[in-house]
């Protein structure tokens, strides 16, 4: 087997040969022979050090001009935290320490530039020193967070991209809520939670806590609004069905819930862009259709109420194409 094939064979296994820095690390193994080894013997930290020399080497005029044999020199010659020094500016304090923390495959250019900007800022930096091990993950998480998200206990425990995209949903949902609903967020109580399960309940309570919009209509005896979530989710729970799940639609105002004794029967009721709420579906239990005289009696009930059924809504929608059509 010729040396230069065993080369590829290892340097692959350092870094995938479909990552941006593998051609990189070929080049400077081939202009310096000793790199090679070098690479070797140092810890997963090294790898981690050599993506961001590549990444900011070209921000430095000193850098820019050595040749990769050069480079290499260097690189195996002189402590990486005055190589970070001289190229990342401003430089964040502790991130020769914190290279020693990453883990996994060598990270994408995003994630690198991520935690560059991550240790910039006071909590986050923070939590990454801390950490006892650090992965993508962890870094995209971070990332995305509002910056008074970023000291959360429960970011000790992202490990998989399952765990990020949790968290960032619950985030999102919770910003989106607290512009409409300001004491939505309990920040004394989110700084408690230590794992997601904790956090997906924190969510479900907070919700429930919320009064729903004023309902389209306001009832009678036979149909009554669902006003909000502790209802929705006993009605839900009775009729066997989803419809917990739109919660927050119901927040946003895209929709509404009504529970009646005619069937008995759920009621759902959509709105459309230009605010018109129509009966978009009446179920029973376990999403069984209801009898027509049921569906009758309820469909009567709502038209009195300017709400019609959703046939009745068509030419609404038609004339609503032809205008948003027209204006664009």
């Amino acid at each position: 087997m010729q040396p230069s094939t065993l080369y590829n064979k290892i340097l692959n296994k350092i870094i995938p040969p479909n990552h941006w820095g593998n051609i990189w690390l070929k080049d400077l193994c081939h202009a310096d022979t000793t790199f090679l080894e070098h690479l070797i013997e140092q810890r997963d930290d090294f790898i981690h050090f050599l993506c961001l020399v590549y990444l900011y080497k070209n921000d430095s005029s000193k850098y820019k001009r050595l040749s990769n044999n050069e480079l290499a020199i260097l690189i195996r010659t002189h402590p990486k935290k005055l190589i970070l020094k001289d190229l990342i500016r401003p430089y964040p304090p502790g991130i020769t320490n914190l290279l020693k923390k990453l883990n996994g495959k060598p990270f994408s250019k995003n994630t690198y530039f991520e935690l560059i900007e991550l240790l910039h800022d006071t909590k986050a930096s923070t939590h990454l020193q801390h950490a006892s091990s650090i992965n993508s993950n962890t870094i995209k998480c971070l990332f995305q967070l509002d910056h008074s998200w970023r000291d959360l206990k429960i970011l000790h425990n992202v490990k998989t991209t399952k765990d990020t995209n949790i968290i960032l949903f619950i985030h999102r949902a919770c910003l989106k809520l607290g512009e409409k609903y300001p004491d939505f967020i309990d920040h004394v109580s989110l700084h408690k939670i230590k794992d997601i399960d904790g956090l997906i309940d924190y969510l479900i309570r907070r919700i429930n806590k919320i009064t729903f919009p004023e309902p389209p209509w306001v009832g009678n005896k036979r149909i009554r609004p669902i006003t909000n979530g502790e209802q929705l989710n006993s009605v839900s729970k009775k009729f066997k069905n989803c419809i917990a799940d739109y919660i927050c639609e119901i927040l946003m105002g895209a929709c509404y819930f009504y529970v009646s004794s005619y069937g008995p029967s759920i009621i759902k009721l959509n709105r459309n862009p230009i605010f018109i709420w129509h009966v978009e579906e009446i179920l029973g239990v376990e999403n069984d259709e209801v009898t027509k005289h049921a569906l009758r009696t309820i469909h009567a009930e709502f038209s009195e109420h300017d709400i019609d059924k959703k046939t009745n809504i068509e030419f609404d929608n038609f004339l609503l194409d032809r205008l948003t059509s027209s204006w664009v």
